[in-house]
Parts: C-alpha cells; structure tokens; sequence
C-alpha cells in the first residue's frame, strides 16, 4: 500500500475513534450527535473505499 494512502487511511481511523468518544458526550445536544454520526458514517466509508481500491487485483 501506498504511504500516503496508508496515512490517510490511518488517518480515517483515527478521526472514526475520536468521534466515537465524542458521541459519548452527554453534553452533546440530539442536533450535534446526529451530524456527529453522520460525519462518522462519511469516515467510515472514505476508509473502506480506501482498502477496498488497496485490495483489489488490478487486472
């Protein structure tokens, strides 16, 4: 895999974590934790779209 597409996909890791504690917060309002999700789930994606396309054959 390529470094900087290790980085970045480190990098989605890392950001899907911290919002995972971040959801936790009981001081958040229903407003905040729903973009808060929705921001997760968009990480989330971009990461698996990054090792799917380091996955798969070339042909």
């Amino acid at each position: 895999m390529n470094t900087e597409i290790f980085d970045c996909w480190c990098r989605c890791r890392g950001l899907s974590s911290s919002i995972t504690q971040m959801l936790d917060n009981e001081n958040l309002t229903v407003e905040e934790k729903a973009l808060l999700y929705d921001t997760l789930i968009d990480i989330q994606r971009a990461a698996n779209n990054i090792q799917q396309f380091c996955t798969t054959p070339l042909e």
